[in-house]
């Protein structure tokens, strides 16, 4: 995998706007008005390194690289995460047995479903970062329950590591307020457990998540694909 931690900022908005639109032309990517040589250094830059891609009709688009790279961009900061990635993963029962599920509207994963899951920043406390995350994209306030880590390691075809992740498990109790339709990356449903792993287009390995919230005690779990 190639090494992007010296990425400009300006790439970084770049790859970030389009996780959020399928395509855009020049124009519509230069969002804070620099100069159009000084832009296109930037444009030409991340077509060089194989993160985007022009099309016959002049739109960019994310290629799988680029698709990759962008969920290791930092919402805030526009910074590149490093390769070992730390993010809360939220069980919220919203009403009875039903939870809440996140359906993604962008790239990657576009419709797929998942729970709610945010990047802990670097020096923030992870139950902040459960409060954080529930508060922003669904609108709602609780108090949090840590469960267990669940920890996957993905590989390439060669066996090399190419994601690092631990997906700190918190489970939602006393929750207030009223749930929120959409937010910036996705909508909000509400769903059983076992509706959500019926789903063919679920994100990851849910099953290993559902287990450790459902299990007594605090679990790790470690996954190598």
């Amino acid at each position: 995998m190639t090494n992007h931690k010296s990425i400009h900022e300006v790439q970084a908005e770049v790859i970030k706007y389009l996780a959020k639109n399928d395509s855009a032309r020049f124009a519509e990517l230069n969002r804070k008005r620099l100069t159009t040589d000084w832009f296109n250094y930037h444009v030409n830059q991340l077509l060089k390194l194989e993160l985007i891609v022009k099309d016959k009709d002049s739109n960019y688009s994310l290629t799988s690289k680029g698709k990759e790279l962008s969920l290791n961009i930092s919402n805030k900061t526009s910074t590149i995460l490093k390769n070992q990635r730390v993010s809360v993963l939220i069980i919220c029962n919203y009403i009875e047995d039903r939870v809440i599920v996140q359906k993604r509207l962008i790239e990657p994963f576009k419709n797929y479903y998942e729970l709610p899951t945010e990047k802990v920043l670097i020096g923030e406390n992870p139950e902040d970062t459960a409060f954080r995350c529930l508060i922003e994209e669904t609108g709602l306030k609780a108090e949090f329950i840590f469960k267990g880590v669940n920890h996957k390691i993905d590989k390439d075809n060669e066996g090399s590591i190419v994601h690092d992740k631990f997906y700190l498990i918190y489970e939602a109790i006393n929750v207030k307020g009223e749930l929120k339709d959409v937010f910036d990356n996705g909508e909000n449903l509400l769903m059983t457990l076992d509706e959500l792993l019926n789903k063919d287009n679920r994100h990851f390995d849910l099953e290993n998540t559902i287990n450790i919230y459902k299990s007594k005690g605090i679990r790790l779990m470690n996954v190598d694909s």
